[in-house]
């Protein structure tokens, strides 16, 4: 209603949203999509509107959780953590504006740049902090939800005072003798970097920094909130959407590392356009998130957003919806058959009048029950067996970090090859290169950053026996970004 048009299928403007809105809270559709094999439902809770202007809707979501517990179903609660709708939340939090992130000159910054009314929250603010923690509490309480979803998962760049002086005792801790890697001889004056366009190659040392220390601050804050959560319930279920894979930018401009998010969630949300098609000779998939899940230890749940021609940008947003009942099956195929948890946000869109779903339309609601009813019949096979590899891709951060655009196209030309051919294979991150005794090849591409642990974690894989495909530039510059004299993986084809 605030947006005052369409978003994402829902015209808040319109006469027949508050029908199909409130049929979202009847028994019956809790019933039918039981029916239908769904078991794990995400529902509204905190917006970021603030948690007493949203109480009448919370409370709501508290009756349809008991509901949904009658069916077999459990219930994340939505958490908005990328903005707070300033209109109403100050009325709570008068001092919420301390909260916000400002840009380079010091001036707030919206969600989007239409979107004046939503502020973007500083995620390193402890006020900020305490109050998700106390929607976490209310949420697993009062409501009795099962766990959150985290959305806006990311960490773009903040300059308040606050930030400012976070990073600064970040710098000290980390290098204790900046002039040989920085070129001064102290932090105290230090200001953050004007963030990157684009993920070119980072010349500058003090932004490699900064690009390190932000994707540590994410997974800081998530870690917090995580724990929080599982010390009040310790089954609860956390999933979070930092729109992961999105190519080069998650990294250098997003402040996402998925190995660092991964270890706190049971899920994360693949919210990335992919949906899986083929398209002449284009082929659409979410394969790499649910590898780059396998690698992490969480399961990804892909949405079913598309952006093939004449999709994206669309004033109907539904046209990026599965608009076929082959394009279900392939979705729900695609993500059980790579350990996935198949993801149908499509299902209770409106279809545009009264209180229509897209799920009302019977060709739609057979695929789903087919293809889940598949799933479900095997879920041991599907969810417990172990995934056989014989090819490993490295994925390093500073690489993706530094050199991100360069990294990305050769790792993704080197998994589409993969992926065209059939091969079974993995993705080894190189915080977890002990996963290396599960691969017999490891393709390095484009890894043009490497520590020096990482090189020895490669040279011991080649002495155990392994391979090594090297595709481009590999290893010239170490975790830091200082380029090198010697090549540290020189003479492997010999070894």
């Amino acid at each position: 209603i605030r947006f005052g048009g369409p978003s994402y299928t829902v015209d808040g403007g319109s006469w027949w949203a508050p029908k199909w809105y409130d049929r979202l809270h009847r028994e019956e559709l809790v019933q039918k999509m039981s029916g239908l094999g769904i078991n794990l439902a995400v529902t509204h809770f905190f917006k970021g509107f603030g948690l007493k202007s949203e109480r009448p809707q919370w409370e709501r979501t508290g009756a349809l959780v008991r509901l949904a517990h009658g069916h077999g179903v459990k219930v994340l609660g939505y958490c908005q953590l990328g903005s707070l709708y300033y209109e109403t939340f100050l009325a709570e939090e008068p001092g919420a504006e301390a909260w916000a992130l400002r840009t380079i000159d010091g001036s707030l910054k919206p969600y989007e740049g239409a979107q004046y009314y939503r502020w973007r929250p500083c995620i390193n603010h402890p006020e900020f902090r305490a109050y998700i923690k106390r929607a976490v509490s209310i949420g697993l309480g009062e409501v009795g939800l099962d766990g959150f979803n985290f959305d806006n998962c990311s960490n773009p760049a903040c300059y308040c005072d606050h930030c400012t002086a976070l990073f600064r005792a970040w710098l000290g801790r980390r290098y204790r003798e900046p002039l040989p890697l920085f070129g001064i001889n102290s932090f105290d004056h230090v200001r953050q970097p004007p963030a990157p366009a684009k993920a070119d190659q980072v010349h500058d040392p003090l932004v490699r920094a900064w690009i390190r220390w932000r994707c540590e601050a994410l997974a800081a804050f998530l870690g917090e909130v995580a724990g929080h959560a599982r010390g009040l319930k310790a089954d609860a279920i956390l999933m979070a959407n930092p729109s992961h894979p999105c190519g080069a930018s998650d990294t250098a401009l997003r402040g996402v590392w998925p190995v660092w998010l991964g270890r706190h969630l049971d899920l994360m949300i693949a919210e990335n356009a992919n949906e899986p098609e083929v398209a002449g000779d284009l082929m659409v998939s979410q394969i790499r998130a649910h590898k780059n899940a396998a690698a992490v230890g969480y399961r990804a749940v892909p949405t079913t957003w598309a952006e093939g021609p004449g999709r994206l940008g669309a004033a109907d947003a539904s046209v990026r919806l599965a608009q076929t009942p082959s394009a279900i099956r392939l979705q729900i195929a695609e993500a059980a058959a790579n350990g996935g948890i198949p993801g149908s946000n499509w299902a209770t869109r409106p279809l545009g009048g009264g209180d229509g779903m897209r799920i009302d339309r019977p060709e739609f609601a057979a695929a789903l029950d087919q293809y889940l009813g598949f799933v479900r019949k095997h879920k041991d096979l599907i969810f417990s067996g172990r995934p056989l590899g014989d090819v490993a891709v490295l994925h390093a951060f500073p690489s993706l970090a530094f050199n991100g655009q360069h990294a990305m196209d050769q790792i993704a030309a080197a998994e589409e090859v993969l992926i065209r051919a059939g091969l079974q294979w993995g993705v080894v991150f190189d915080d977890n290169l002990d996963r290396l005794e599960n691969f017999s090849v490891l393709i390095l591409a484009g890894q043009t950053h490497l520590s020096d642990a990482a090189c020895d974690a490669v040279r011991r894989f080649v002495h155990g026996g392994g391979a090594v495909v090297m595709l481009g530039e590999n290893g010239r510059y170490d975790d830091e970004g200082r380029l090198l004299q010697a090549d540290r993986l020189a003479g492997l084809s010999g070894d």
